[in-house]
């Protein structure tokens, strides 16, 4: 099903394509391509993901924050006319490494958010190139039976 709807866009565009070919002149499988990378709605999150992905790496060695906590008891019966008070500030340490595995976690998930990206772009990169061809073929097999 996903096949056929790639062919059918792949034939939406071409058929586009050819009957503004006619009318202005042939662009070029680079200009396709640079078209297609500025353009391309996937790509555009791929790259989102990556800098997600840095974003979370610059803080992955960090400690986390110290908490503060602070309570009011009511008057009891058996105390004082006093109104209890309690301040309490908690630190978590982390496990011993745990920081530098952390670090290295996120600097794998950039390195995979790059490379997913890559594979993104050459996969785009390949159905323009071939989306072209077919138009070249079709516009060269139209020009021979005319």
């Amino acid at each position: 099903m996903n096949r056929q709807v790639r062919i059918l866009a792949a034939l939406a565009v071409l058929i586009t394509l050819s009957l503004q070919s006619m009318a202005a002149e042939r662009e070029t499988v680079d200009q396709w391509v640079d078209e297609a990378l500025a353009n391309n709605a996937s790509l555009s999150a791929q790259y989102s993901t990556i800098e997600a992905a840095q974003a979370e790496e610059e803080a992955s060695d960090a400690w986390a924050d110290p908490v503060f906590k602070y309570g009011i008891a009511p008057e009891t019966l058996e105390g004082p006319n006093t109104v209890g008070h309690r301040f309490e500030v908690s630190q978590a340490l982390p496990w011993p490494d745990q920081l530098s595995a952390s670090r290295e976690a996120s600097q794998a998930g950039v390195l995979a958010a790059r490379e997913d990206t890559q594979w993104h772009t050459r996969k785009l990169i390949a159905s323009v190139k071939e989306a072209y061809a077919r138009l070249w073929y079709s516009g060269r097999a139209i020009d021979h039976a005319s």
